[in-house]
Formats: structure tokens, C-alpha cells, sequence
């Protein structure tokens, strides 16, 4: 009888541990944070207009959309570390100015986007419905989202306010009024709590007073952030409307993680030009470091923001290249590994009837740098004579591919009215053909260890093995439980 009743307790645990990982898979399911799309890319952006009483010092790229480059009044040494990008040329950046309209298009989409995610979230629980009225100085937060309803409340931090929280939790906060921080007063962070991670979704003026701290983005709808004399924000002032600046310190947090990169190619190759290719998982600006050696020299770039990159290489020699791409967003840069291409003239394949041909020249020299030859240089086959053809064919002296069979220098050709028709003779060298793989085709072994791989597998396999646990001990131990009653 106590062999049954361990057993049936063991049982009874089992059950209770499957419905409490259940609730605490559920309970301990965090927001996720505000997706800026393109916005992103951004430190401060507005679409009216950027002013700024020097000197701040602004790390992070800036923009100003739809407004013309002339609303963008910030001298070009206030940003220390960052892009100034305009929709159209003009005003005190001139001379420092990036022009990409279509970058700052999407950035404006994004960022009406970002600012109806934030606003459209749910709030946690009742209790976090208008906090203390709107007056939150003093207070300390914890993760969450905390909304305040009604046109008519506005959020003061007249003292210290406090979000504490982990690395990974996420704080949002809906204002439907003003938000505005005293003179002095900060917004702090403890216990890993990260500024990228905060979001202040406002829909009347935002102000930060002077000398105050402010952890978090600001997302603005329809006023304008104002960051008053040696005030500091760590973290973004996305404005669809204006935001100004008096001698602030204004730095993006790290929300990106740098550019992860793949699929490098090289196409559409002649004797002077190549298109080098390779793709990135985020939004990334392009770079091409490249030479007839590896200590490179020359670069191309693009600073417009793709997943997608492709630069053109022009003015190029028949030689062999080197080149390494790069690419960067706001999250740092990436590096991809030295690979090499041929711009050497090529065989040209040879056409029906022509006796396999090979090229004539052998790709030259392009004088400068080392040419690794890879063909024999032969030249072009002499006229029809008593049925005989004949040309010669040379081993370059810098030759670095292995030594191929020597190409026929002669071969049998018949003399017709017209242009001589070759036979052509055995010893050409020809290509091999390429063999692609076959595409393997994950099996079950494969896909368990994929599901695993993530935690929410991992959760699901405990709570499946749990429930076929007690479900086996509830038919194995069922005749004893009824034959107690």
C-alpha cells in the first residue's frame, strides 16, 4: 500500500509540474522590442526639420525628410560619428551631406510604422493604466507596457525615475499628452536594463530639461523633441515632426548587431570590369577594397543601406584581382575574407565547324603587378594550305595554373571556293563539365535537432516527454487507485 501511495504521489507531482511549466512558459513571455524598420538606421530624424545650437555631439546617423536639405541646421563637426542625410542638396551641411531621398522615404514610413506598433500594444495588466496620474517622479518601473489614456494626461519626471529589469526586458510607455523631464532629473537603468530597449511613444511635445539624463527612444507624433541646454539622451529622437538641440551629448544605443555576411560572388567579368556581389542579413552600406595584390589599394563604395550589394569595378587590366568586401550599419562593421577573380581573356568556345579554335593573345600583360598567365598563348591558324593548317602555341614563363597538355598546332583543313573549312583534330583542351550536388533532404533525426536548437523546442519536448510520463503512469496505476475507492 505505501509502494502505491509514492507512486500515486509521484504521479500527482508529474501532472502539477506539467501545468505549472505551462503557466510559467506563458507568464514569462516578454514583450518584444519596437521593430524601426529603416528608422533604424537613425539617431535623430525628423521630418520638418533639425537645429541645433553648437556645439552637441551627436554619434549616429542624422535625416531630415520630407523638409529640403535646408532645414538641416547642424554644422558638420557635431557629428562626430554618423551621416548627415538630406533629401536634396543645401543649407550648413553641405559640404557634409549625404543626398538619398529613397533611404529617408523609408526611414519616414518606418518610423509611423514603429510609432503605431508602440501605441498599439496592450498594457500589461489594469494596475499599470495611468500611473500615478501621470506624475511618475520617484517611481520605479518594471518591465512592461504602461499606458495612459485620455488627451488630457501628461507625463512629468519631476525626480529620478527607475526602470529596472534585464538585459533583454522590454519597457513601453503610451503617452497620449506631453512628457516632460525637470531640470537635472534623470531616467536610470539598473540591473541590465538597456536603453535601446525602451520606448516612449508621444504624442503631444516632448521637453528634456536642462542638464537632465534620458534613457530610452522617442518616438513623437505630432510636436516637436526639444532637448534644452547640456541635456543628454542616450538613445533615439525620431520626430514626424522637428527636433532641436542647444549643446546636448545625443548617442544611439547598439540596438543593431553588425551586418552578418554571405554569398560572395564575382560576374559579368571582361578584360576591364567585374560586378563583385554578396548579400547581408541587415540593412548595410557597401565597400570594395580591391588590387592585383594583396595588400589592395584601391576602393569603391555605396553608402545606400541594402541587404542586397553589388559594386562595379571599371578600368580594370587582364590580370588576376584581389578584393575583400565590407559592410556597415549602426551596429558596427564587418570585414568578408581576401578572394581573388581573372579578368585574363578567357577560351571562346569554339563554333560548328571551325576546328576548335582556341584565343589568340592570351590576355596580355597589363603591365604593372604580377600576371598569373593561366592558358597557353596561341596564335590564330594560318590559311588553308596542301590541307594543312598550322599555328603556334607558347608556355608563358609566369604560368601559375597546373601545366595543361599543349594545344594541337596543326590540324586538316579542305579548300573550298570561299572561306576554308577546318577539321577539326584531337588534343584541344576542353572544359570539364561542372557537376552540381544533389540537395540533401533532411530527414526526422535532422528536424528534432532543429526543434531543439530553439528554447520554445525545448520547452515543448519537456512538456510533451512530462505528459506521456504521467499519462503512462495514470493507465499503469488506474486499477490500484479504484480498487482503494
Amino acid at each position: 500500500m505505501k509502494n502505491s501511495k509514492s507512486k500515486f504521489l509521484i504521479f500527482a507531482l508529474l501532472s502539477v509540474a506539467i501545468i505549472l511549466s505551462t503557466m510559467f512558459a506563458s507568464a514569462f513571455a516578454s514583450q518584444a522590442p519596437v521593430n524601426f524598420g529603416n528608422a533604424n538606421n537613425f539617431t535623430i530624424f525628423a521630418e520638418s526639420g533639425i537645429t541645433s545650437i553648437p556645439t552637441s555631439i551627436i554619434t549616429g546617423n542624422i535625416g531630415v525628410h520630407p523638409s529640403a536639405g535646408t532645414a538641416m541646421v547642424v554644422s558638420c563637426p557635431e557629428v562626430v560619428s554618423g551621416i548627415i542625410y538630406v533629401t536634396s542638396a543645401g543649407g550648413s551641411t553641405l559640404g557634409c551631406q549625404t543626398v538619398n531621398s529613397t533611404l529617408l522615404n523609408l526611414a519616414k514610413t518606418d518610423n509611423l510604422a514603429a510609432y503605431n506598433n508602440a501605441t498599439g500594444r496592450a498594457a500589461d495588466a489594469t494596475n499599470i493604466i495611468n500611473v500615478a496620474a501621470g506624475e511618475i517622479g520617484g517611481l520605479t518601473f518594471a518591465p512592461g507596457v504602461y499606458a495612459y489614456t485620455g488627451a488630457s494626461i501628461n507625463v512629468l519626471i519631476s525626480t529620478d525615475v527607475t526602470l529596472s529589469g534585464g538585459a533583454n526586458d522590454v519597457w513601453i510607455f503610451q503617452i497620449p499628452g506631453t512628457l516632460t523631464v525637470s531640470s537635472g532629473k534623470q531616467v536610470k537603468l539598473i540591473g541590465g536594463a538597456q536603453a535601446k530597449n525602451v520606448f516612449w511613444a508621444v504624442a503631444g511635445a516632448t521637453q528634456l530639461g536642462t542638464t537632465s539624463v534620458f534613457n530610452g527612444n522617442i518616438l513623437e507624433a505630432g510636436s516637436k523633441i526639444e532637448i534644452l541646454t547640456h541635456a543628454t539622451l542616450n538613445g533615439r529622437a525620431l520626430s514626424q515632426f522637428a527636433v532641436t538641440l542647444d549643446q546636448n551629448t545625443v548617442t544611439m544605443p547598439p540596438s543593431l548587431s553588425p551586418p552578418t555576411l554571405s554569398n560572395f560572388s564575382t560576374g559579368s567579368i571582361t578584360t576591364t570590369s567585374a560586378v563583385v556581389s554578396w548579400n547581408s542579413d541587415v540593412s548595410a552600406d557597401s565597400f570594395v577594397n580591391y588590387g592585383i595584390n594583396s595588400s589592395l589599394g584601391k576602393n569603391v563604395s555605396d553608402s545606400t543601406l541594402v541587404k542586397n550589394h553589388s559594386i562595379s569595378l571599371t578600368g580594370l587590366s587582364s590580370l588576376t584581382y584581389f578584393y575583400t568586401v565590407k559592410s556597415c550599419n549602426a551596429g558596427g562593421c564587418v570585414t568578408g575574407p581576401i578572394q581573388t577573380f581573372n579578368t585574363a581573356t578567357q577560351p571562346a568556345p569554339a563554333a560548328p565547324g571551325s576546328g576548335g579554335a582556341a584565343p589568340s593573345g592570351g590576355g596580355g600583360g597589363g603591365g604593372g603587378g604580377y600576371y598569373c598567365a593561366t592558358q597557353w598563348t596561341c596564335t590564330d591558324y594560318s590559311t588553308c594550305v596542301s590541307g594543312t593548317q598550322t599555328r603556334t602555341c607558347s608556355y608563358p614563363s609566369n604560368f601559375c595554373a597546373p601545366r595543361l597538355v599543349k594545344p594541337t598546332e596543326s590540324q586538316v583543313c579542305t579548300t573550298t571556293p570561299g572561306t576554308p573549312t577546318a577539321t577539326p583534330s584531337a588534343g584541344t583542351p576542353t572544359a570539364n563539365p561542372t557537376t552540381k550536388p544533389t540537395p540533401s533532404t533532411p530527414g526526422i533525426t535532422g528536424g528534432v535537432i532543429g526543434a531543439l536548437g530553439s528554447p520554445t523546442g525545448i520547452v515543448v519536448m519537456i512538456l510533451v516527454a512530462l505528459a506521456i510520463i504521467g499519462a503512462a503512469l495514470a493507465m499503469r496505476y488506474k486499477p490500484i487507485l479504484l480498487h482503494k475507492q
